[in-house]
């Protein structure tokens, strides 16, 4: 499975939870193993599909202009002469290994001219390839566009089709192109150190271009991604070592052979469950963005998880778990075992006792 920049910014999404850990760290194609478990197959309409090509055509017309005239006013860049090249022509035909390392390379060697201050150095990149470390794994993300500012940063553009209308954007879908964005920042940031160069020579202030109304006007939004830089950061250096994680829970992960047999939709889906099955998850309202949510939100839900009612519930709740027990202990009917439960109990006590007044008084 290809490690993209949404899979690297899940670190963050969901913290703490093994099943991911372990799925992503064993290079598990999630959206399809969700699939494969669920019947739901996670595919981008035709609509969707159409409504990208559209608008990549409107900004690839006279040269890429809308998104020099977007950078200009935006980021503030002179860009005089513009100096370009796509980076996804670099290795046509290539085997996909080979095609990222190659496209790497020579984005790396791009990057150490314009940081070189080299007059003749390109001052637009698009679709460059940047490596970015996961635990043992390297991810290759792809920017859409990378533009040299004379003032010598890097900066990143983003072109997403979320709808840009009377000045707002959908903020969760701000969001979350936010925390992709962390992650080619971090990656490019660490290929500027590896170069020797300050960590802020790239900026964290990523002009997003998204389609304004039906006439798929380009539309620039500058986001500044600071702080999501400094969580991944936090987050990637803590990724666990998977082989340890699994050696720690005690859990038996192996797969039965099927030879030259060809086995069984049925077959696959029950032997992927078992598996799924043994990794403990821990679900939460960052959970929604992950391949893994029916899954995981299902069973929650069969075992009157706390944690389906959402993270603030179930931080509330504390180490009791389960709805049954944290009404067991409102009503009186278990008796707390320690200090967090005795203070859980008198806390839904009072809850349940001000909901009776108001039911009372209306």
């Amino acid at each position: 499975m290809r490690l993209t920049a949404r899979r690297v910014a899940a670190v963050v999404e969901a913290p703490g939870c093994d099943r991911r850990a372990i799925l992503d760290g064993a290079g598990v194609d999630t959206t399809k193993l969700a699939g494969l478990v669920t019947g739901v197959l996670d595919r981008q309409s035709p609509q969707a599909m159409s409504r990208a090509a559209q608008f990549q055509r409107v900004l690839e017309n006279h040269e890429h202009a809308q998104i020099l005239a977007l950078g200009r006013q935006h980021l503030g860049l002179e860009l005089a002469e513009v100096r370009k090249r796509d980076m996804s022509e670099v290795a046509d035909g290539a085997q996909l290994g080979s095609k990222e390392t190659l496209r790497g390379r020579m984005t790396r060697q791009h990057i150490r001219h314009i940081l070189d201050g080299d007059p003749n150095a390109l001052n637009m990149l698009i679709n460059p390839a940047t490596p970015l470390r996961v635990g043992p794994r390297v991810a290759w993300l792809e920017q859409d566009a990378l533009a040299f500012a004379e003032a010598g940063q890097l900066n990143l553009v983003m072109v997403k089709t979320f709808d840009y209308l009377d000045g707002e954007a959908d903020p969760a879908k701000v969001g979350q192109t936010a925390r992709e964005a962390a992650a080619h920042i971090l990656s490019l940031q660490e290929l500027a150190e590896d170069l020797g160069y300050p960590r802020d020579r790239v900026g964290t202030k990523v002009l997003l271009i998204l389609p304004s109304g039906l006439t798929f006007r380009p539309a620039g939004l500058l986001v500044d991604v600071s702080q999501q830089v400094a969580r991944l950061q936090r987050r990637l250096a803590h990724v666990p070592d998977v082989e340890a994680l699994v050696a720690d829970l005690g859990i038996d992960l192996s797969l039965p052979s099927y030879g030259s047999r060809v086995p069984r939709t049925n077959e696959l889906v029950q032997n992927a469950r078992n598996v799924i099955d043994r990794l403990p998850f821990r679900f939460g309202d960052g959970c929604q963005q992950c391949p893994m949510f029916r899954i995981c939100r299902d069973e929650a839900q069969d075992a009157r998880s706390t944690a389906r009612l959402g993270s603030a519930v179930a931080g509330a709740c504390g180490e009791v778990a389960s709805v049954d027990d944290a009404l067991a202990l409102a009503h009186g009917a278990q008796t707390p075992a320690s200090l967090s439960e005795h203070a859980l109990a008198a806390m839904l006590q009072r809850a349940a006792a001000a909901h009776a007044r108001a039911t009372e008084a209306a």
